[in-house]
């Protein structure tokens, strides 16, 4: 404003006199303000926005300079006659990152006089702390993808084709599910993933990474047959059963037989074997299913089953339903259950022999005459039989001869036989060998024998006379 300014003297005589003069008082640099518009729309600067310029207004005093500073980047302005100013900072201008920029405009009229405004802007050019912290890589509810960024950003995941938009928590952490119907089933490696995250302040980025699937148990086998002949008999299951196969390598695998479950040994090359002790195996004649399940390093699970039969019973005696007696002793017997006869020879007491059917049948040498024995010789074709029991007590000392390619080729069932008979009886087994033990079988106790390269078992009643 303008003012007078007044001057009066007096001197010693008393005599006065006075002046005046108009002054100018300025103590004011004038008008000056920040756009109240926020910068960028909502007063954040991101990537985008930094790379196509930012522009910082407001007015000022007409005609005056304004000297503008983004984050000590110094600008200046001139206000137009309408007292509006403007300055453009340039991509180069502004650093990358996350931060708060400050914002200075000043002014300074002819009389010195200055004025500053301040403000602050948020820079964030960039998306933070993106990242992959692993997944859960298995069959049951597919596949778990998970990560961190920044706090409120949205993140597309996309895994083989299939995309899930997730929202990362005030945490910053984030976890997409890809469902089983999502991904294909097998084990393969190298898939590749993809995360693109959205900011709130509207920054993208994209990081990637590969991961290897595996929503199967590769490998599940059972080796067979169960004791060579998917048949175990009463000497095998006295010293138990033992089951093998191949698995995944890595992988647990239980075992479920009659009612026990047990672990397998699982070795380094995938290799599975498995105990079943005597006392779990239950006596008596049936068929069984093995349940083996397999649950690999990462969770698949899978299952498979095996079937064998168990018979631990030695066979009914043959009911023989017809006898042809001749003054030379028994010729032929024939069974209820067959049509073969089981031909008859007899031995005198000189030791003369005769046998009057074909080869391949069980030949049982009677003497009905009070002397010499009967011998039990076995023929040549026994293939047209399945034989598994031979009975000697039908007759006073019996003598059976026996050879481990006989025993083999009576029965396409099993290469056990089972011999009853008493202390009069006498069995021959060329080339056996005797393992000390013995089995108990419907309350008669069985010497056991081992005979040929076939597993041949021989079970010879306690009491009757063996030589080997």
């Amino acid at each position: 404003y303008t003012t007078a300014m007044i001057v009066t003297a007096t001197d010693a005589a008393g005599n006065t006199s006075s002046l005046s003069e108009s002054v100018r008082v300025d103590t004011v640099a004038g008008d000056l303000a920040l756009s109240a518009t926020p910068i960028e729309g909502d007063d954040v600067i991101n990537f985008v926005e930094e790379s196509d310029s930012v522009v910082i207004s407001g007015t000022a005093t007409a005609g005056l300079m304004v000297t503008v500073t983004l984050d000590g980047v110094e600008h200046f302005a001139l206000a137009g006659p309408t007292g509006q100013w403007s300055t453009t900072y340039y991509s180069d201008e502004i650093n990358n990152g996350t931060y708060n920029a400050d914002i200075k405009a000043q002014i300074t009229d002819a009389a010195g006089n200055t004025k500053l405004v301040t403000d602050v802007v948020k820079v964030d050019t960039q998306v933070d702390n993106l990242a992959f912290t692993g997944g859960d890589i298995s069959a049951a509810g597919g596949v778990v993808l998970a990560g961190t960024v920044e706090p409120g950003s949205s993140v597309v995941v996309t895994m083989g084709g299939a995309s899930r938009s997730v929202t990362a928590g005030s945490n910053g952490q984030w976890s997409a599910t890809f469902t089983d119907a999502m991904i294909a089933n097998g084990e393969y490696s190298d898939v590749a993933v993809t995360a693109t995250a959205t900011d709130p302040a509207g920054n993208v980025e994209t990081i990637s990474t590969t991961v290897d699937i595996d929503t199967i148990v590769s490998t599940l086998t059972v080796d067979g047959p169960v004791e060579g002949n998917d048949v175990v008999s009463a000497a095998e299951a006295s010293d138990g059963i033992t089951l093998n196969g191949m698995v995944e390598a890595g992988s647990t695998v239980m075992v479920t037989f009659e009612g026990t479950t047990r672990a397998a040994t699982v070795a380094a090359d995938g290799n599975w074997t498995v105990n079943f002790a005597a006392g779990e195996i239950p006596a008596g004649e049936y068929e069984t299913t093995v349940s083996i399940l397999a649950t690999d390093h990462v969770g698949n699970t899978s299952t498979i089953t095996d079937t064998f039969a168990v018979d631990t019973l030695a066979p009914e005696a043959p009911v023989i339903d017809k006898l042809t007696i001749t003054p030379d002793g028994v010729e032929n017997v024939f069974v209820a259950d067959g049509d073969n006869a089981i031909s008859v020879a007899t031995i005198d007491a000189n030791g003369n022999a005769t046998q009057t059917h074909a080869a391949g049948e069980v030949v049982t040498e009677v003497d009905n005459q009070g002397g010499g024995s009967a011998a039990v010789s076995l023929g040549g074709d026994l293939g047209n039989y399945d034989i598994s029991m031979i009975d000697l007590s039908f007759d006073e000392a019996s003598v059976l001869n026996i050879t481990a390619a006989q025993l083999e080729a009576m029965s396409d069932n099993t290469n056990d036989l089972y011999v009853r008979g008493g202390s009069d009886d006498q069995v021959n087994a060329i080339g056996a060998n005797n393992t000390f033990t013995s089995t108990t079988v419907e309350g008669t106790t069985y010497d056991i024998y081992t005979m040929g390269d076939e597993d041949g078992m021989l079970y010879i009643e306690q009491g009757i006379n063996v030589t080997y």
